[in-house]
């Protein structure tokens, strides 16, 4: 009669008892596989207790099972205890690369990785609709966008800006002006939004202008100066259209004029020699007339705009956020650095305990 899976596992646990090593994971574990043997002696068609003594005589005995899971962690305690007195033994070849490299990496992230702050403003794009004069459509709102960017970041604009900012100053000692001016453009950020998000879009739009820094004032106050530069320049662009606006306005109303004078002198002339006037020739005269007369108003129109706003274009810009100071850095984390510089110098330090450990073992 074999024994049940109850009687066996007694035993197993008596055995792992006398050698000190019980544990009741390794109980259930021998459990469930004996359980599982069982099964499928069943399903091959064995009796139960054929179906038992073959369970029984796969998984082992009693003894046999206690002496290799004995033997199993005597050896792992070994080769831990190896490792750790091989470690104990080179320790400061651990030691030292980790301080090193800690050390290294705390030193090039306070003088390399300086802290960065980033300030920024919002603007936003009017878009008004069509000139005051009938002329071809203009171009969409981002073309006019990075015109106008382009304008008024332009290098001497930022060699002036960066002299009375006092930025780069150190740089400035050491480097020529167009590579302080080329470092100043990697850390100014324009970015254009349109309308909806859409930076196809005809409808206006915002964008944001930002400027990063070690020192969170600077970058707030560079990012005011870059923001009003860009305001200055779409307003020069205004009053340039508007003036462009007002000598065409001029011109066609000078012509117009011409031509009517002389139709009035025409038909003037026919009158008083006592001749009958077409209606082609009065037609055409009032037309003349009412051209010349929506050119006035439109002139009027214009001197108008000019009153309440001098500077006409097809964009307005408006600052919605002014820049402000920034609390946080932005970046690098000094924190990340120094523990990626510490990890890779400890995981150095073990290998070259390693290679040593095995090269003793060696000999």
């Amino acid at each position: 009669m074999p024994p049940s899976i109850d009687d066996y596992l007694t035993r197993l646990r008596q055995e792992l008892q006398r050698h000190g090593c019980e544990d009741a994971r390794l109980i259930e574990e021998a459990r469930e596989h004996l359980a599982d043997g069982i099964d499928e002696g069943l399903r091959r068609g064995l009796t139960a207790d054929e179906a038992e003594r073959e369970a029984f005589e796969r998984f082992g005995p009693p003894e046999v099972i206690a002496r290799s899971t004995l033997k199993e962690r005597t050896g792992m305690r070994n080769w831990l205890g190896a490792v750790a007195a091989t470690l104990w033994r080179w320790k400061w070849w651990l030691i030292a690369p980790t301080l090193v490299a800690g050390a290294a990496s705390s030193a090039i992230s306070y003088y390399f990785l300086p802290t960065r702050y980033r300030s920024e403003t919002v603007i936003q794009i009017q878009s008004p609709g069509d000139t005051l004069v009938g002329a071809a459509r203009l171009p969409a709102t981002h073309e006019q966008f990075e015109r106008i960017a382009k304008n008024a970041l332009s290098r001497t604009q930022l060699e002036r800006l960066i002299q009375d900012v006092g930025l780069y100053r150190n740089e400035r000692a050491r480097e020529p002006l167009g590579d302080v001016v080329r470092r100043m453009r990697q850390n100014i950020g324009v970015e254009f939004l349109g309308g909806d998000n859409d930076p196809s879009a005809d409808d206006g739009g915002t964008f944001v202008v930002s400027f990063k820094s070690p020192d969170p004032r600077m970058a707030m106050l560079t990012t005011t100066r870059l923001a009003g530069m860009l305001v200055e320049q779409n307003l020069r662009e205004r009053q340039a259209g508007f003036e462009a606006t007002g000598q065409v306005l001029e011109a066609q109303i000078s012509d117009m004029r011409q031509r009517l004078v002389t139709q009035e002198a025409q038909l003037a002339q026919a009158r008083a020699s006592g001749q009958s006037v077409p209606d082609a020739d009065a037609l055409a005269y009032q037309v003349l007339r009412d051209a010349y007369k929506t050119l006035l108003v439109r002139r009027e129109e214009a001197r108008s705009v000019e009153g309440f706003e001098p500077r006409y274009s097809r964009l307005r810009f408006q600052i919605t956020e002014p820049a402000r100071l920034p609390e946080h850095p932005e970046g690098p984390s000094k924190l990340g650095v120094n523990t990626a510089g510490t990890l890779a110098g400890f995981g150095l330090g073990l290998l070259v305990v390693g290679i040593r450990g095995r090269s003793t073992a060696a000999l």
